[in-house]
């Protein structure tokens, strides 16, 4: 009897957390698309300010090398991260 009572509160558990997985999957599905629809306008959009940035500079004679520098680094980081996305959507 007292075997059952456990056997039943243990099967009551791991329905709980199959609930909590599937709610958190969804969450993170819904999560990935956001980030699959709005990640490659956001990387666009600092690309062109990134070739604005560097024609402003050369205009005025003077390069802010670092500010450029590091708007690079973010947009090759976002492209990484599209790219990851991407990739393990597919497997």
């Amino acid at each position: 009897m007292v075997a059952h009572i456990e056997l039943h509160l243990k099967k009551e558990e791991l329905e709980k957390e199959k609930y909590q997985i599937k709610n958190l999957s969804e969450k993170l599905d819904n999560v990935m698309v956001f980030v699959n629809q709005q990640l490659p306008d956001t990387i666009t959009n600092l690309e062109f300010a990134e070739k604005q940035l560097m024609q402003e500079a050369a205009q005025k004679e003077y390069l802010n090398v670092e500010s450029i520098r590091v708007l690079q680094e973010n947009v090759v980081r976002l492209k990484n991260i599209y790219s990851a996305i991407n990739k393990n959507r597919y497997v």
